[in-house]
């Protein structure tokens, strides 16, 4: 599969990124056999209309599951079950974002990562990092930073420590 910069693979079942509108590029994804999309997005937009109305033309499965929370705490773990289920019981490829593809989906991404790869904890953490957090700690202070910096503690010391 050629990759464009905007995705990347997590194992032949799940690729994450950020969030697709292009008609162009959602055919791509079908044509590589990607046939469901797990949007972790709160709020209804027009992009997600949009990404959810050329899914639809397209055959691509779209399923909305809004991240409960706006990344305070982390969501309850059968949230995160249910996201894995979505993934495990669907026969093809799932392309799982939120917006920008960074913190929820790399939350969602390093809870299948831990239970359903050969990924070390340490790979998870790095992957969690550089694909979801790694922009926020350029930041010397914010309460943004702080929240960041709680809820990676929180996913390590509940998924990652035991």
């Amino acid at each position: 599969m050629n990759i464009p910069n905007y995705m990347t693979v997590v194992d032949n079942k799940l690729i994450r990124g950020k969030a697709v509108v292009s008609p162009l590029r959602l055919y791509k994804m079908k044509r590589e056999n990607i046939t469901q999309i797990i949007d972790l997005r709160n709020s209804p937009t027009a992009r997600q209309a949009i990404e959810r109305f050329f899914c639809k033309i397209l055959g691509i499965k779209y399923i909305n599951c809004k991240y409960p929370h706006r990344l305070s705490t982390l969501p309850k773990h059968e949230f995160l079950e249910h996201i894995n289920d979505l993934i495990l019981k669907h026969k093809d490829k799932t392309y799982i974002h939120c917006q920008y593809g960074k913190r929820r989906t790399g939350i969602a991404v390093a809870f299948y990562e831990k239970l359903h790869t050969n990924k070390s904890k340490d790979d998870i953490f790095n992957n969690l990092m550089n694909l979801g957090f790694n922009d926020v700690f350029k930041v010397k202070v914010s309460k943004r930073l702080s929240r960041y910096k709680k809820i990676l503690k929180e996913f390590c010391q509940t998924y990652l420590d035991n």
